[in-house]
């Protein structure tokens, strides 16, 4: 299962900035200037929330490749433009960098996604700008969406992590199911075919503290945020590792050892052990599991700051925001915390992981907003557990874990996931509601399911009492 303050710098727009970033590896610098206002200044629906504290603030994600076709034309886009201001949605998040690493625009530098499963794009088409356009015209906010860390998609074999840059494939040490292996080895994650510990069957991940992995990923923000400089806000997916399973590469066993000041005598068994017992897979924690953990969240802490610094440097005042999982209790798998860095968690659930200090990699304070997948198909705790499953997996528990993680650093809004309604429209509703009622807003993840059950009204429902 896969979860600010601004200081006005327009009067030196025209000037160049030199930002020098610092990696484990040395200084690296990025050059970049500031992008200038234009001269209509449009109120956006996100400034208004942030005006009214009891305002909702509704997104509806559109992901690059599930809406391939359907937003391939101005038309098929003021279609679903007009629906999402009918129903009372504030704004649209437009994936422009999907994880297979392709943009969806033609870029300087990285590969260009002109066709998907069999259909082509119209020759010069945009749909960032597009979808620009047409959702100001109709008082609807747009979010720029980039994923990072993925490069590649395993479905298809397509990606810069398949092609121009290899060597940036996560390492991953799992025993690979998929081809029937039975012991564990660590290996490039393009060929993992399904992981015992993490399944990894849809993003080539790479090791997101790669210097030039990062350096790579920091130019399309900055191309993103020049070409398009009528967004209403950045948001950002995938910042992490691909699971508990990464990265073991000799690189961060050489940047792990460093840290801790000692080289590792037995690796990767020394961090964890993996084996099948009875056909099960067991794992034991290594005598380094802990700084392990904290070490992988530090280093997506530091990735995510150089991304918000980049971001608010070029586009002054621009709205932040990430989406993860809601599943905090278990969401150190991925090397990320995403809680306040005053959040100490005390409860039985964080045993396993938390050392003293775990809780200074956070990075809840450097977003304007948060989005918190509550991808469950329980509504509350109670179902949640009389299902066998732990209370936060549910969207009453995704939500109040958000929010006492974040301790109301942020705005944090549900992300309910269609799909996790299929066939229950009414449920569909009510997880909408619950979300609402909880958190500051929500993220409705995806379009292309919303399209497929035809859940508008359910939607319009849920956010009538709310407008």
């Amino acid at each position: 299962m896969n979860m600010q303050k601004h200081v006005d710098l327009w009067g030196v727009a025209a000037l160049s900035v030199l930002a020098c970033l610092v990696l484990a590896s040395g200084c690296q610098q990025i050059t970049f200037t500031p992008v200038a206002p234009t001269s209509e200044k449009r109120i956006t629906n996100f400034e208004k929330s942030k005006q009214d504290p009891t305002y909702k603030y509704v997104i509806q994600w559109l992901d690059a490749t599930a809406n391939f076709e359907r937003l391939s034309t101005r038309q098929g886009v003021r279609r679903i433009l007009d629906k999402c201001k009918a129903v009372g949605i504030d704004a649209v998040a437009v994936g422009v960098r999907p994880l297979s690493g392709h943009t969806m625009y033609r870029s300087r530098f990285a590969p260009h996604l002109t066709e998907w499963q069999g259909f082509k794009y119209p020759p010069d088409y945009d749909l960032l700008q597009t979808v620009i356009e047409e959702a100001h015209q109709r008082d609807i906010d747009v979010h720029a969406l980039v994923m990072f860390a993925s490069e590649g998609h395993k479905s298809f074999d397509i990606g810069p992590v398949y092609t121009t840059h290899p060597g940036w494939a996560s390492m991953v040490y799992d025993i690979d199911i998929g081809n029937n292996e039975t012991t564990p080895r660590i290996k490039p994650i393009t060929q993992l075919k399904r992981g015992a510990l993490n399944a990894s069957i849809w993003a080539a991940f790479c090791n997101p503290i790669l210097p030039d992995l990062q350096e790579y990923e920091l130019k399309v923000v900055e191309e993103v945020l020049h070409r398009y400089q009528q967004i209403d806000a950045f948001v950002v997916d995938r910042v992490r590792y691909n699971g508990l399973n990464s990265d073991f590469s000799s690189y961060s066993r050489g940047q792990f050892e460093a840290h801790i000041g000692n080289r590792i005598e037995h690796w990767p068994e020394d961090i964890f052990k993996l084996e099948l017992v009875d056909g099960k897979l067991k794992r034991t924690n290594g005598r380094y599991f802990k700084e392990w953990c904290a070490w992988r969240a530090r280093n997506i802490q530091q990735y995510m700051q150089r991304i918000v610094e980049l971001v608010r440097r070029i586009r002054p005042g621009i709205p932040f925001g990430d989406y993860v999982g809601s599943w905090y209790p278990t969401y150190y798998e991925y090397g990320v915390n995403w809680g306040r860095r005053r959040y100490i968690p005390t409860a039985d659930w964080a045993a396993e992981w938390y050392s003293p200090g775990y809780e200074k990699t956070g990075y809840a304070e450097d977003l304007d907003y948060l989005a918190v997948g509550c991808y469950f198909p329980y509504l509350t705790k109670e179902e949640a557990v009389q299902a066998g499953a732990h209370w936060w997996n549910s969207v009453e528990g995704g939500c109040e874990i958000a929010k006492e993680a974040t301790m109301g650093v942020v705005p944090v809004y549900a992300s309910i996931y269609a799909a996790d309604w299929r066939q229950q429209p009414q449920r569909f509703t009510e997880a909408l509601r619950l979300g609402l009622s909880l958190t500051n807003g929500l993220k409705i993840f995806d379009l292309s399911q919303v399209e497929e059950y035809d859940y508008w009204d359910e939607i319009g429902a849920a956010l009538k009492d709310w407008r």
